[in-house]
């Protein structure tokens, strides 16, 4: 059995040439990721996968009286589980299933998703 992270923080800014108009807002914002993996052997032929993902997006722009309010406020999740069995020397079958979702606050849900995901896949040596 292993386990694998991977923390990630950004926290962005940048300044616009506004041209002494107040609906050019500063963007500012900050992104942080996070992934896990992690896999456990059954037996010599068999194994099981993990993985969860998570990411948060915090640059909406509080902008509405004077101009647009733009930028992103979101967050997604996925998850995805897998088994995997080596049929033979060279043939392998792998199925995985996967859940993700997709919230952006800023759009009201709009964009926003759920999404089941299932793969099956032979791969063969030759």
């Amino acid at each position: 059995m292993h386990l694998t992270g991977l923390f990630s923080y950004h926290d962005a800014k940048s300044k616009a040439f506004d041209n002494a108009s107040p609906s050019v807002a500063t963007w500012e914002g900050d992104v942080l990721s996070l992934l896990l993996t992690t896999a456990y052997s059954i037996d010599e032929q068999t194994g099981l996968t993990m993985e969860y993902l998570y990411s948060r997006t915090d640059n909406a722009q509080e902008n509405i009286l004077e101009g647009l309010p733009l930028g992103a406020e979101n967050r997604r999740h996925g998850l995805l589980l897998g088994l995997s069995r080596q049929m033979t020397d060279k043939a392998r079958a792998r199925f995985q299933y996967g859940y993700y979702m997709h919230d952006d606050e800023t759009k009201e849900g709009v964009d926003g998703y759920r999404a089941h995901v299932f793969f099956l896949s032979l791969a063969y040596k030759f």
